[in-house]
């Protein structure tokens, strides 16, 4: 994969660098975290991981992320959700009413507004871009 390649290579000349991926949710399933480039890259001591629920950053739903990184403190992302569960009603993919019970509305088979709630959770939340930004630049959040 190029982009362990690169973060090695950041590795080398003393450059940060951070890679985003969904956490692994089961060992079984496949994950950019298992290939053999990133586990001898998350080897190096200097590397840190955070994993980290995107509703704590205003995500509609809980979205597990992991960020792989170096040279930068990104341990104040590591929160996990810990919204109540409740009743939630939502569309179906084929725009029939459905319901659920959790602490999210589901991210998979659900419309928003006429197309996938997947697109929607494509894009970071801002506080998440913000707080991100804030790190990167190292100044202190509020």
């Amino acid at each position: 994969m190029q982009s362990a390649k690169i973060a090695s290579r950041c590795l080398a000349l003393g450059v940060g660098f951070a890679i985003e991926n969904p956490e692994p949710w089961d060992r079984n399933a496949p994950s950019l975290w298992l290939l053999n480039e990133f586990v001898q890259l998350a080897s190096d001591p200097r590397v840190e991981v955070a994993n980290f629920d995107q509703c704590r950053w205003g995500s509609e739903t809980k979205k597990p992320t992991r960020i792989m990184y170096f040279k930068a403190d990104l341990t104040f992302l590591v929160l996990r959700c810990n919204h109540q569960p409740q009743s939630g009603h939502f569309t179906n993919k084929e725009g029939a009413p459905a319901t659920s019970w959790g602490p999210h509305p589901p991210l998979v088979n659900r419309s928003r507004d006429g197309a996938f709630a997947t697109a929607a959770a494509a894009t970071y939340p801002t506080e998440l871009n913000q707080a991100l930004a804030y790190a990167i630049a190292d100044v202190p959040r509020n």
